[in-house]
């Protein structure tokens, strides 16, 4: 028995809300804080390390930094117990373009809930309220989309929930 409206990794979709997917997870991401930390921070960073000896360049200072974005995320607890999807702003350029279904993966969004009790009463943590969602990789397919070159240059690689596309039937 097949599913009509099932998309499978071949099949051609329409974009119809081109907010690409960039991940899932809780609010704060390390690269984020990272990059926060290099932007805002660097005049700090730098300081530590100084105070160390630590060259201000290079692989030791990279370290430093990320363990530094580590500690900042687990005390701010990754910005809070919803994980959820992130996605871009419209990129308008991909609205109604037509594209093949080169890869599938499934994420799960939810309220995170730590593990409580005691060895027989133990729960083991995870999600409440969890879902699932199927992100698409997708390759343009529309030869004689006026932005085509743009499109393969600048989103080469097309992440995109499927409930963001229709199928297209031919």
């Amino acid at each position: 028995m097949s599913k009509k409206n099932v998309i499978r990794v071949g099949d051609k979709v329409r974009i119809l809300d081109p907010r690409l997917f960039i991940r899932c997870g809780y609010p704060l991401c390390h690269k984020d804080v990272m990059a926060d930390l290099e932007e805002n921070r660097s005049a700090d960073v730098q300081a530590v390390a100084e105070k160390f000896g630590i060259a201000g360049q290079g692989v030791v200072r990279d370290r430093l930094v990320s363990a530094l974005a580590y500690g900042i995320l687990r005390s701010k607890r990754f910005g809070g117990y919803e994980r959820s999807i992130h996605l871009t702003d419209p990129r308008d350029h991909l609205g109604g373009l037509v594209a093949t279904v080169a890869d599938k993966a499934v994420v799960v969004t939810g309220s995170y809930f730590p593990p409580s009790g005691h060895c027989d009463d133990y729960d083991p943590g995870g999600l409440d309220g969890a879902k699932s969602h199927v992100i698409l990789t997708l390759y343009a397919w529309d030869d004689h989309h006026p932005d085509l070159d743009r499109i393969r240059s600048s989103d080469s690689r097309i992440r995109i929930p499927a409930s963001h596309v229709e199928k297209v039937t031919e």
